[in-house]
């Protein structure tokens, strides 16, 4: 049975033709059962249109961020709970930057992610169980139904809505497990009225996705050491496994994926390691099946960064604009990275600039500790100064930490590493400040 987008809520936006009959559980391939062949339309690098279209390309995690910048609002939604958490329900809205009010909504079951609109100002979260929520300001005015019924395992706990994710064009998007074939999938969510708009089944599931909102791609870096790329913008959504996997990535878990829409430079952490999967996405084929593959001979490698803790290349963000983006351990610790992306695209093989490791200072009360699973960290671009800016949440939901991302690479490093001087004070320099939670 096939189902077509009925309702995309981007007013405002340019739209791009999204008559999509997503089939539920269809993994793409070629529909006419033959040979793989080469998908027309691959990719190129293009700027984002719209500033509510930028604010969508980051890779998802526990905080949705919506960024209004016609009034200059910056509003992060932090679920209490997590994959792990058994008891705290509720979303946080937490202003970072203006003059939205900070509020707690409450919500039937535990929330573990969410994921803001920022054309419309809808949030999408998803609970531990088969709920998904849509959130309006500070109101839950809609609570719908995943197709989940079983349960995902990762390295930092189990969900059966394992994530969430938005497409301006007014699509949400669930990472689900169930016990009906295909086991795993994401399914695809009407931001208008929470209707299901079908989904795309998956070989597995990623701790992180990141959409690629010019092109309506997610992109789902795993821990079966893949980098899957779904293609769902026109007609049935096709999935696209890397053919390079065995002898790029190896072995390796990815935790999460990430992307640079100016640019299509994607990247994910990869687990445990200092390494990081970059790719540029401009080079890439993509070859029809079930499901189907894609490669970029030349222009896909796992660079190792020098200096950065193994378990910082786990929580990993880019931001919409800048080539800059924000790493963080996760299980504890104060660890977090900042690092710099080629600028341009389309041919040699990409590489991380630069990257600098530095260390969350003692909050205005209590201690830091770096979330468990999702990841805490999310990046935005401030409607006020213009610049890239990255947001880490803390365990316990106290504090938000807010980077200024250049301003941290650009800070003073131990001689010759990668590390930020321990001595120099984040906080007093205008590198990092605090943000109450609630």
């Amino acid at each position: 049975m096939s189902e077509r987008f009925a309702r995309p809520e981007a007013a405002g936006l340019t739209l791009i033709c999204v008559a999509m009959a997503l089939v539920l559980g269809a993994c793409g391939g070629d529909s006419n059962g033959g040979p793989p062949k080469k998908v027309a339309g691959g990719p190129t690098a293009s700027p984002t249109p719209n500033p509510g279209v930028a604010a969508a390309c980051v890779a998802s995690g526990a905080m949705g961020i919506v960024v209004d910048a016609a009034n200059k609002n910056v509003t992060v939604y932090a679920p209490a709970g997590d994959w792990s958490e058994t008891a705290v329900t509720g979303v946080f809205v937490v202003p970072v930057e203006g003059s939205v009010a900070r509020a707690t909504i409450p919500t039937p079951h535990i929330v573990n992610s969410c994921s803001g609109n920022s054309v419309t100002g809808t949030v999408i979260c998803d609970a531990n169980n088969s709920d998904v929520y849509l959130i309006n300001g500070a109101t839950l005015t809609k609570t719908v139904s995943s197709v989940g019924d079983s349960t995902a395992d990762f390295s930092g706990g189990s969900c059966t809505n394992c994530n969430s994710e938005v497409d301006p064009i007014g699509v949400g998007i669930i990472g689900v497990a169930r016990t009906a074939a295909p086991p795993l999938l994401y399914q695809f969510f009407s931001l208008a009225d929470g209707s299901s708009l079908g989904a795309a089944g998956v070989p597995e599931l990623s701790e992180s996705p990141a959409v690629e909102p010019n092109k309506h791609w997610l992109l789902s870096g795993t821990e079966g050491a893949d980098y899957s790329i779904v293609q769902y913008g026109t007609g049935v959504p096709n999935v696209f496994q890397f053919a390079d996997r065995a002898a790029v990535i190896g072995g390796r878990e990815l935790d999460g994926a990430a992307v640079d829409c100016t640019t299509d430079i994607a990247v994910g952490s990869v687990e445990f390691t200092n390494e990081m999967f970059i790719a540029d996405l401009t080079q890439a084929t993509f070859t029809a099946g079930s499901p189907g593959s894609w490669a970029a001979p030349g222009a896909a490698q796992v660079q190792s960064l020098a200096d950065i803790t193994g378990i910082t290349s786990t929580g990993i963000t880019v931001a919409p604009s800048g080539h800059v983006g924000l790493m963080q351990a996760e299980f504890g610790g104060t660890e977090f990275a900042a690092f710099r992306l080629p600028s341009s695209s389309g041919s040699g093989m990409p590489a991380v600039q630069d990257w600098v490791e530095a260390a969350v200072p003692a909050p205005p009360s209590g201690s830091w500790s770096n979330t468990f699973d999702p990841h805490g960290v999310t990046a935005y671009v401030s409607p006020s100064s213009g610049k890239p800016m990255g947001v880490l949440l803390d365990a316990s939901r106290s504090f938000l930490a807010v980077v200024d991302i250049n301003a941290l690479l650009a800070a003073p490093r131990t001689a010759g590493t990668h590390t930020a001087d321990p001595t120099y004070n984040l906080v007093t320099h205008g590198v990092l400040s605090f943000v109450s939670v609630h």
